[in-house]
């Protein structure tokens, strides 16, 4: 991951950190929505699905689909 970002260190956010940045807590943090401009990055492998489902903790509240590509 540091390669991909250029960075000389990648740690992991604490809670406090991630809510701050994105407005969700911890294990419920979508791709996209949050509240300040955030990088997100993703695994490579999901480009190898055509439709990727997104979920909060492992439940499928809400059916959102996303399709992907690379950019």
């Amino acid at each position: 991951m540091r390669h991909e970002l250029g960075a000389a260190a990648v740690t992991r956010a604490d809670a406090n950190l991630v809510r701050e940045t994105t407005g969700y807590a911890i294990g419920g943090v979508p791709p996209f929505g949050h509240v300040t401009r955030t990088r997100v990055l993703a695994d490579r492998g999901l480009l190898d699905h055509d439709v990727v489902r997104i979920a909060a903790a492992g439940v499928m509240v809400v059916g959102i689909g996303l399709m992907l590509q690379a950019g």
